[in-house]
Order: C-alpha cells, then structure tokens, then sequence
C-alpha cells in the first residue's frame, strides 16, 4: 500500500475519531442538562458511553497499526486485509476470511 494511500486512511480515520469525540461531548452535555432538569438517563448514556468506546479503541488501534506498517495485515491471521475493504470499514482489523460476517 502507497504511503498517499495509507496517509488518506489516516485522516479518515482521524475523522472519524474526532466525530465521535465530538458526539461523546454532545451527549454529556446533553445529559448534564437532563440531570439538571431531574431527568435521569444514565443507563442510556452508559450504553452509549460503552459502544463510543469501543468504536474509539477501534480506531486508535487502526491509527496505531499505520505507524507500525501493519495496517493491512489481519490481527487473526497475518494475511492481508483488502484496500476495498480498507476503504468500506477502514477500522478493520479483520481480512474478510477472518471476520465474523464477511465470509
């Protein structure tokens, strides 16, 4: 893969990441002035919270894997994730042989 190729998967990814960071601070806010209104939600904002994180892992472990020159190798099987792939999930970490659903 071209260092241009990867570099756009980067900033996709960075993308993505401030997205949901940016959502994240959305619902906290949004949730403070629930409380405030004596609203109580907290069960919904921590299965939010707990799927945010996740897709957050995700993607900093995709970022991570660009610096190490892994990016489109399969975490499972070391083989190689395809470009097309990449560019329909590029938080994948799986080749499609590997991942649950893309087989």
């Amino acid at each position: 893969m071209t260092h241009e190729v990867l570099e756009r998967f980067r900033r996709s990814l960075l993308a993505q990441r401030a997205s949901l960071l940016e959502g994240w601070r959305q619902a906290i806010s949004d949730e403070n002035e629930r409380l405030e209104a004596g609203v109580g939600t907290a069960m919904v904002m921590n299965c939010i919270a707990a799927q945010a994180r996740g897709a957050l892992a995700h993607i900093q472990s995709s970022l991570a894997r660009i610096e190490r020159g892994t990016y489109d190798e399969c975490v499972a099987c070391h083989g190689r994730i395809g470009e097309e792939q990449l560019r329909a999930a590029p938080d994948s970490d799986r080749c499609r042989a590997c991942a649950p659903g893309l087989n």
